[in-house]
């Protein structure tokens, strides 16, 4: 195990693959676009509903 992996905490959101980060990224900026325009409360519920969706 290398130290990096070591040092994170177990419940740390690991992705498997690249394309997995490239996902999350997007779905961030996304996010952050949202911010700009619409109540934060708002764009906070569209972000966990979009890693919930990932999750299932």
């Amino acid at each position: 195990m290398s130290d990096l992996q070591t040092q994170l905490p177990t419940d740390t959101w690991i992705c498997a693959s690249w394309q997995e980060y490239e996902q999350a990224i997007a779905i961030l900026e996304e996010a952050l676009r949202r911010s700009r325009e619409i109540n934060q409360s708002e764009v906070g519920a569209w972000l966990l509903s979009q890693f919930q969706q990932k999750e299932a």
